[in-house]
């Protein structure tokens, strides 16, 4: 009986202290209200191809709980909410039964936009009222681009799943589909394996993603590598292979030189539209780290296909460029619905909580360092403490200091260290401690009880000022007492056998290894010049010839513009990019037509020879991605006039190093 009612005891303490925590919740919301509230509307990618879709992101700062956005302003796109997620960042610390709320209290709304049409486009405006108070922000600009119809290669970027919580793991698959070729040549590659397609995709580089941990994309690529020169494949990124010297015995030029290395992903027959394509297919696993929105892509594809083979055996092929849309993995908190004040933002199964002190007998207003240890397989790199002061059970016979909570982070374990302090004398209990995480197997939160701890706790003793007798000084002094007579130990240890005698002059095994270690050092640093000699030269023999092969370029660029003027357009975007990557020795992917024009600057050529460089260059990059603004200028003039513009910014750089180096 007297055990049946502690135990209703129990539940009733733990019920007004879950009335306790939820009225604390209301407490805190309502004083969000207070901060100052704004409103903070951004886009995770400012330019897009039409067909792909970009997030939308509504942040509203100062409130806990605001109304949706008024999105109406936003037109030319098709939008679909995602929902929205608390930002409330709160700590509540009660002293003396005094409630003090700090934090930063806000939340973010989420939206999924796809343009309808091409051009600048504004999302926004967007509109928030809060009582009486009114807040707009105008929107991020995204560029959309048209992409022209074509139906020999269509790519897609897609993943396993399009929300993941932390420490999840998705897949995103990349998927190139090439139309196949008719009759009897079905089952053949529509690929030219002396002329790869290249695939431009950023997810495709070996760079790390901050907050996720990402795969060996070399190591995975390495395995798709093309070692026969008679394998058809795709070029990507920038990923090169060393030339065979055995190919070309007599091409001294490009004896040492290195070429696009071609990868051949895993193919697959599959029907679409009614027609037959091969599908190429190459999948990455990345696992979560921190939340937020991933986006991978836009793949680009540029390069010949293969239409068909005529009687003569003969290659007919057609230049195609096709965008393959990006697509976007949110990596999102647990549901808000049903979280409990206790969740320290693990997500896991199986969590083990454990609570102990460094002393269990103590005296009123001693401080008490408890630790509640947190242990299992979960993801514990974003947890935080769970509050602790909430708990009427504990704070009625403690005083919680809780800003001063340490966290130690070791191996699969976290532990919180909060300083306690005893506030009434007798045998009193560390009652059990909530800690929650959520459960993604079974999508539900649990809860990890820690085992409650007894505390003897004596009066403490009052001093009065009658106890007060005498006062104590700091000072010490220290006396050293010499017995006249006794032997000191001395600082050298002397024998009888004398000193003993040592050879001047080392041995010849010393010699040897003395001598080893320069001419190792030697050896290496001959090595090391000899290749920065070599790479030196190479260096010097491209800058030397980019002049020249820019012109034969633009030479050729300029005879195919009377049969395909939008051809002709690349080569001259090729060629004129390839002839900075040369000259200034610049990385030529995403070199753009801003930053062609500020490196000639820099380099002292004239303002108007950069600007009509950037200017040729801005109208044919924009043409291969714009159908519309092809046939609107002079293809051959053009390469005319970025051959002459060519040869003068050679000249002036040229003129510009010699200054810089006399001879």
């Amino acid at each position: 009986m007297v055990a049946g009612r502690q135990n209703i005891g129990r539940q009733r303490h733990r019920r007004r202290a879950a009335a306790l925590s939820f009225a604390l919740i209301l407490a805190a919301v309502s004083a969000a209200g207070a901060g100052e509230l704004s409103l903070d509307v951004s886009a995770s990618r400012a330019q897009v191809y039409l067909g792909e879709s970009l997030i939308l992101s509504v942040r509203v700062s100062g409130e806990s709980s605001p109304p949706e956005p008024d999105i109406s302003g936003i037109q030319g796109f098709k939008i679909r909410s995602l929902g929205s997620q608390s930002q409330d960042q709160v700590s509540i610390t009660i002293i003396n039964g005094r409630i003090t709320r700090t934090g930063f209290f806000g939340r973010l709304f989420s939206y999924e936009l796809t343009p309808e049409k091409t051009g600048e486009l504004v999302a926004g405006p967007v509109r928030l009222v809060v009582g009486a108070k009114t807040l707009t922000a105008p929107g991020p600009a995204v560029k959309v681009i048209g992409l022209e119809e074509q139906d020999l290669v269509k790519i897609r970027v897609s993943s396993s799943r399009d929300t993941a919580l932390v420490d999840d793991e998705f897949e995103i698959t990349l998927s190139i589909l090439l139309k196949r070729l008719p009759g009897a040549h079905a089952e053949i590659d529509p690929l030219d394996p002396r002329a790869p397609p290249s695939l431009q995709a950023p997810f495709l580089d070996d760079q790390p993603i901050e907050g996720l941990d990402t795969p060996n994309v070399r190591q995975i690529l390495q395995q798709q590598l093309v070692s026969r020169p008679d394998r058809p494949g795709f070029a990507v990124n920038n990923y090169t292979a060393r030339t065979d010297p055995f190919e070309n015995m007599f091409d001294f030029e490009s004896f040492f030189e290195k070429k696009p290395a071609q990868f051949q992903f895993s193919r697959r027959p599959v029907d679409k539209d009614g027609k037959a394509y091969f599908e190429y297919t190459l999948k990455l696993t990345y696992r979560t780290r921190e939340e937020g929105a991933y986006t991978f892509g836009p793949v680009v594809f540029k390069g010949p296909v293969i239409r068909r083979i005529d009687a003569g055996g003969r290659l007919v092929k057609e230049a195609v460029f096709a965008v393959g849309p990006a697509c976007t993995a949110r990596v999102v908190p647990p549901p808000e619905e049903g979280r409990p004040i206790s969740f320290i933002g693990a997500i896991g199964a199986n969590l083990a909580a454990e609570a102990t002190l460094d002393a269990q007998t103590c005296k009123v207003g001693d401080p008490l360092k408890l630790t509640v240890a947190v242990s299992g397989p979960a993801f514990l790199r974003n947890v935080c403490p769970p509050p602790i002061n909430v708990q009427e059970e504990l704070v009625r016979d403690f005083r919680v200091y809780d800003d001063t909570v340490r966290t130690e982070r070791k191996d699969s374990a976290v532990r919180f260290v909060w300083t306690v302090r005893p506030i009434t004398a007798g045998t009193l209990e560390i009652p059990p401690l909530d800690v929650s995480y959520y459960d993604p197997a079974a999508r539900a939160y649990r809860i990890a009880r820690t085992q409650p701890i007894p505390v003897q706790a004596r009066p403490a003793h009052q001093v009065s000022a009658d106890d007060i007798v005498g006062l104590a000084t700091n000072e010490a002094s220290v006396t050293i007492t010499l017995t006249a007579g006794a032997l000191a130990p001395a600082a050298i240890t002397m024998t009888a056998a004398g000193a003993m005698r040592a050879p001047f002059y080392p041995s010849r095994g010393q010699l040897v290894a003395a001598a080893a270690g320069p001419l190792l050092f030697a050896l290496v640093f001959a090595i090391r010049a000899i290749g920065r000699r070599r790479a030196e030269r190479l260096i010097r023999r491209r800058r030397a010839r980019a002049c020249r092969r820019t012109l034969w370029a633009l030479r050729e660029a300029r005879r195919t513009a009377a049969a395909d003027p939008t051809d002709a357009g690349r080569l001259i975007v090729a060629a004129l990019r390839k002839y900075l990557a040369d000259r200034l020795e610049v990385a030529e992917a995403g070199l753009t037509p801003g930053d062609a024009a500020d490196l000639l600057s820099r380099h002292a050529v004239a303002p108007d020879i950069a600007a009509r460089f950037r200017d040729i260059l801005q109208r044919h990059f924009d043409a291969i991605y714009q159908a519309e603004n092809r046939g609107a200028f002079d293809t051959t003039a053009d390469a005319v006039r970025a051959a002459d513009l060519v040869e003068q910014i050679d000249a002036t750089i040229a003129e510009a190093e010699k200054g810089k180096n006399p001879q």
